[in-house]
C-alpha cells in the first residue's frame, strides 16, 4: 500500500519545487530585480520563473503598484504556507486548484450594509464548526472601483450596491432596502411631516464611499431636490448614528439599518407632507467565477445567499 507522503508527491510531480524559491525571493524583495541579485540570476531567469508559477496557479502572483510588487491574495497564503512548514505547503500546492486548503477570505463590504451581513455569516460558521476564517475590510488607501478590488485582489468577494457585468464574474442580488432621512428625535423636523424645500435648508451627514452606484443615488436626490450642504463625512455607520443624535444634521440610511438602530440611537426618521423620491437600493455579492471550485468558498456563498 502506498504512504499518504507519496500520493502527496505524485500529486505535485510535475511541479518544480525550486520555483518556491524564486517566489520567495521576489515575495520578500517585491522586485524581481532585487531577487534576481540576490540569487545571482539574470531577471530574466526570474520573470520565466514566475510566468510558470502564474501558470500553474492560474494566479498573476504579483501586481505592479508604485515600482514595487504587491502581493495577490493567492500569494500571501502561497507565503504563509511556506513559512509554516514544507509538507503542508505540498498538501496545498498539489490540490490549490480544487482547493480545500484555502483557510482565510477577505470580504470587501461597506460598513453601510456590514452590520447585516457578517453576524450572520460568521454565526453560519461557528454553528457548522467551518473551518476557515473571514477577514471584513472596508476600505483602502487607494482609490478603488469594485472591479479593481476583485481584478487587484484586494478581496475575494464585493458586497456593495454596484451591480458587476463582468462576464468573468458573478454578481447576484443579496436583498433589497429602501433609504430614509434621520435625525434627532431633538431636531425641529422630527415632529415633521415636513416640505422637501425644508431639506435645502439643512446640513447632512455622509458616508464616505467610492462606490459608483451611491454616488448616482446622491445625485439623482439632487438633481431633483437640489444640492445638499454636507458638513461631516465618515465610513462608519454607527457613527454617523451617534452624530447624528448629538446634533442637528441629518443623513440619508438603509432602512433596514434604522429599523435595527432606532432603539439604540436617540433617532427619529423624516416624514415628508409631498411624494419625495428616493431610489431604492440592491446589495449585490459580486466574486469571480473561477472562485467556484474552491469548496470552502462556495460554502460562504451559499451561506450569504441563504441567510438574507
Amino acid at each position: 500500500m502506498r504512504s499518504d507522503s507519496s500520493r502527496k508527491f505524485d500529486a505535485i510531480k510535475n511541479f518544480d519545487l525550486n520555483l518556491l524559491i524564486v517566489f520567495e525571493m521576489v515575495y520578500l524583495h517585491k522586485s524581481m530585480t532585487k531577487a534576481a541579485t540576490k540569487m545571482q540570476v539574470t531577471p530574466s531567469a526570474i520573470s520565466q520563473s514566475l510566468q510558470k508559477l502564474r501558470t500553474y496557479f492560474d494566479d498573476s502572483l504579483f501586481i505592479r503598484e508604485n515600482n514595487l510588487l504587491r502581493a495577490t491574495l493567492l500569494a500571501n497564503e502561497l507565503h504563509h504556507q511556506i513559512e509554516k512548514k514544507l509538507e503542508p505547503f505540498i498538501d496545498y500546492v498539489g490540490h490549490v486548484v480544487t482547493s480545500d486548503t484555502k483557510t482565510h477570505y477577505v470580504i470587501y463590504c461597506s460598513n453601510y450594509y456590514s452590520w447585516n451581513v457578517f453576524p450572520l455569516l460568521v454565526n453560519n460558521i461557528y454553528e457548522n464548526n467551518e473551518n476557515y476564517s473571514i477577514q471584513h475590510v472596508n476600505q483602502y488607501g487607494v482609490e478603488v472601483t469594485d472591479d479593481d478590488i476583485l481584478s487587484k485582489q484586494y478581496a475575494d468577494i464585493v458586497l456593495d450596491i454596484n451591480e458587476n457585468h463582468n462576464p468573468a464574474y458573478a454578481s447576484e442580488v443579496v436583498y433589497h432596502d429602501s433609504l430614509i432621512f434621520i435625525c434627532s428625535k431633538n431636531h425641529h423636523l422630527a415632529n415633521g411631516p415636513v416640505d422637501s424645500d425644508s431639506l435645502q435648508r439643512e446640513k447632512y451627514i455622509s458616508i464616505s464611499s467610492n462606490s459608483l452606484a451611491a454616488r448616482k443615488i446622491k445625485n439623482t436626490i439632487e438633481m431633483q431636490h437640489g444640492k445638499f450642504s454636507y458638513q461631516f463625512s465618515t465610513p462608519s455607520l454607527t457613527t454617523l448614528f451617534s452624530v447624528a443624535e448629538n446634533s442637528s444634521l441629518l443623513a440619508l440610511v438603509p432602512f433596514k439599518a434604522y429599523e435595527k438602530f432606532k432603539s439604540t440611537y436617540n433617532l427619529s426618521a423624516v416624514a415628508f407632507k409631498d411624494e419625495f423620491i428616493i431610489p431604492d437600493i440592491t446589495l449585490y455579492m459580486t466574486y469571480k467565477k473561477k472562485s467556484l471550485k474552491n469548496k470552502a468558498f462556495s460554502s460562504i456563498i451559499k451561506s450569504i445567499k441563504g441567510l438574507l
